[in-house]
């Protein structure tokens, strides 16, 4: 192998390593906020009784009494 095709290889080395570092700390930070994003739902929605579920792609989700899952923020309880 010559010199050349060493610091090639290398240089694509460097470069794989650094798109995998940057693709772990993504996936970190994705994880990091759905861990947030899941316990501000459960805190918000404790006192109901009610299912919570929390995704990056729906946000904060109820289980309403007869199983259904909506977006928290469309929820409304009416008192009769």
């Amino acid at each position: 192998m010559t010199r050349e095709t060493q610091d090639a290889v290398v240089g694509y080395c460097v470069v794989a390593v650094g798109i995998a570092v940057c693709l772990g700390v993504i996936w970190l930070i994705v994880i990091g906020f759905s861990a947030i994003g899941r316990e501000i739902c459960d805190q918000r929605w404790a006192g109901s009784r009610m299912g919570t579920d929390w995704s990056v792609l729906t946000g904060c989700m109820v289980k309403t009494k007869d199983g259904r899952w909506i977006p928290a923020s469309s929820y409304r309880e009416i008192d009769r």
